[in-house]
C-alpha cells in the first residue's frame, strides 16, 4: 500500500520524467566521444566537487548508512567517513598528476591510462576488473531506488528494481557525461540540503535533543568501534584504495580544466561527504529510538521519511532519488566506456568513428543495466553489494597503479599477473564465504589476501624481470 498521497506520487514521477527529458536535451548538446565521456575536459572545481559528491554519495550509500546506524549505532559513520578521508588523501597526492597524464595522452578511461604504462594485456585485465566492479556499483543504486519505490508506493521489490534500472539507463544512455553534469550540481545540493539542513534538524527537535536520544539507545550504540576494528580497518583501506583504482576517480580528473581545479574540486567534495556522514548516522540513531523493530523489508530511512510533514516528505524523496540517479548514471557511464572504448575500439575496431563509439556506448549502457538488475535481484543487501564492488576494484589494481607513478620497475607481465591473480583470489574468497561460511580462513576480509597476492606478484616479478626496450620507452613517455 502506498505511503504517499497523490501530490507526492506525482512529484516522484515528475522527477523521473524530468531526468529523461534532460537526457534528451543532452543528446542534442553532445558532439563527440570526448563530450559523451568527459564533458570536453573543461569542468571547474565547483562542478567537479558536486560530481564527486553525486557519484560517491548515492542513494545506496545514504540508505545503507542509515540502516547500518539503525542496526549497529554510531560505528556506521565509518562508511561515509572513509570516503571523506579518501577524498582528502587522493586530492593531495594524485589529482594534479592524473589530470596532466590524462591530458597528455587524451585518456578517456582508467584502463587506457594503465595501457600507457604497462601495455594492452594489463589494460584488458583492468577493464574486466573495472567492469565487474561497476556492474556491482550500479546494482547497489538500482536496489536503493527500488527500496524507495517499493516502500513508499507499495510496489513489488523486483518490479521496482526494473523500473529503477530502466529510468537510469534511459537517462544515461541518451545524455552521457553532459547529462550527468547538467544535473550533478542540483543533485548534490539536493541530497546535502535534504539530509543535513532539513531532515536532521526536524528529527533533532522531534527526538528532544541528543542527550535524550542517547539515553534511549541500546547499550553499545555509541561505541564507535562496535563494527569491529578489523572490519573498520578493512573497510577504510578498501575505500581509500578504491579512489586510486576507481575509473570514476580518473574520469573526474580527466574532465577537469586543469590540475588545480581537479585538486580543489576533490577537497570541496570531502566537506560535502562529511556532512552526509554525520547526517546519515544521526538519522539512523533517531530511527532506533523511534522504532525499536522495523517491519520485515522496511528500511530505517523510509521509516524516518514517513514521519516528515507533507511536502517535506516529497522534498526528501527527491533528494534521495537525485543521489541515486546521479551515482547510478555515473556507474553506468563508466561500465559502458569499458565496453565501447577499452574493448571495442582498442581490440576489435581501432578505426571506429566517434559517432559509432557514442552509439555503442549508449547500447552498452543498456547491457550494463540489465546485468545490474539481475545482480540487484539476486543479492538484496545494499552495503553488501557496494562492499563487494569496492573490494574487487581495489585489491588487485592499487599496487600496479601506484607503481605506474612511483616505481621504475615492473613491466606489463608483472602488472597483468598481479591484477589477474588478485582478482581470482578475491572472487575465490567470496565464493568460499558463501560455500563454507563457518570456515575460519574465509572469515578474513577478501581485500587482504587479494592485496597480498597483488603485492607479492607485482614486486616479485618487477624485481626479477628487467624492463624490455618497449617497456622502457613506455615508462619514459609516461613519466615525461
Amino acid at each position: 500500500m502506498s505511503q504517499l498521497n497523490l501530490i507526492d506520487t506525482l512529484i516522484v514521477f515528475a522527477y523521473l520524467a524530468a531526468m529523461i527529458l534532460i537526457g534528451l536535451y543532452a543528446l542534442k548538446k553532445r558532439r563527440d566521444v570526448d563530450d559523451y565521456y568527459v564533458g570536453g575536459r573543461k569542468s571547474g572545481p565547483y562542478v567537479l566537487a558536486c560530481l564527486w559528491m553525486s557519484s560517491w554519495i548515492g542513494g545506496a550509500t545514504v540508505i545503507g548508512s542509515v540502516d547500518k546506524a539503525y542496526s549497529m549505532g554510531l560505528t556506521a559513520i565509518w562508511y561515509c567517513g572513509s570516503m571523506a578521508v579518501g577524498c582528502v588523501i587522493f586530492a593531495l597526492t594524485s589529482t594534479r598528476l592524473i589530470q596532466r597524464v590524462g591530458a597528455r595522452f587524451q585518456c578517456l578511461t582508467y584502463p587506457e591510462l594503465i595501457e600507457c604504462r604497462y601495455g594492452p594485456s594489463a589494460r584488458l585485465i583492468a577493464t574486466i576488473t573495472t567492469f565487474l566492479a561497476y556492474v556491482a556499483y550500479t546494482a547497489g543504486q538500482f536496489l536503493a531506488m527500488a527500496k524507495i519505490l517499493s516502500g513508499f508506493l507499495g510496489w513489488d521489490l523486483t518490479a521496482s528494481i526494473w523500473v529503477a534500472g530502466a529510468s537510469m539507463v534511459i537517462y544515461t544512455a541518451l545524455g552521457g557525461f553532459i547529462a550527468v553534469t547538467l544535473t550533478g550540481v542540483a543533485q548534490a545540493l539536493a541530497i546535502t540540503i535534504s539530509l543535513a539542513l532539513v531532515m536532521a534538524p526536524i528529527l533533532y527537535f522531534q527526538v528532544g535533543g541528543v542527550e535524550r536520544m542517547v539515553s534511549q539507545l541500546p547499550a553499545g550504540f555509541m561505541d564507535v568501534g562496535a563494527w569491529g576494528w578489523g572490519t573498520v580497518l578493512g573497510l577504510m583501506v578498501t575505500i581509500i584504495l578504491t579512489f586510486y583504482t576507481s575509473m570514476d576517480s580518473y574520469t573526474r580528473c580527466f574532465a577537469a580544466r586543469d590540475g588545480a581545479a581537479a585538486r580543489r574540486g576533490t577537497l570541496l567534495a570531502a566537506i560535502l561527504v562529511t556532512a552526509v556522514a554525520l547526517s546519515t548516522t544521526f538519522v539512523g540513531l533517531v530511527a532506533k529510538t523511534a522504532i525499536a523493530d522495523l517491519p520485515e523489508g522496511a528500511t530505517a530511512m523510509s521509516a524516518m521519511v514517513s514521519l516528515m510533514p507533507t511536502g517535506i516528505r516529497g522534498l526528501i524523496l527527491i533528494g534521495l532519488l537525485a543521489a541515486i540517479m546521479s551515482t547510478g548514471s555515473v556507474c553506468i557511464l563508466v561500465a559502458s566506456a569499458n565496453i565501447s572504448q577499452d574493448i571495442y575500439k582498442r581490440f576489435i575496431n581501432p578505426q571506429a568513428t566517434s559517432g559509432r563509439l557514442v552509439i555503442l556506448g549508449s547500447l552498452s549502457g543498456v547491457v550494463v543495466g540489465v546485468l545490474s538488475v539481475y545482480l540487484a535481484i539476486a543479492r538484496q543487501d545494499v552495503i553488501g553489494v557496494l562492499y563487494i564492488a569496492f573490494t574487487v576494484n581495489s585489491a588487485g589494481l592499487f599496487i600496479p597503479t601506484l607503481g605506474a607513478f612511483i616505481w621504475n620497475k615492473g613491466g606489463g607481465l608483472a602488472a597483468s599477473l598481479s591484477m589477474g591473480l588478485s582478482l581470482a583470489v578475491v572472487v575465490f574468497w567470496y565464493v568460499g564465504q558463501s560455500v563454507w561460511p563457518d570456515s575460519g580462513l574465509f572469515a578474513l576480509d577478501p581485500v587482504w589476501p587479494g592485496l597480498l597476492v597483488s603485492t607479492l606478484v607485482f614486486v616479485g616479478l618487477g624485481l626479477k624481470l628487467p624492463l624490455n626496450a618497449q617497456e622502457r620507452l613506455k615508462l619514459a613517455d609516461f613519466r615525461a
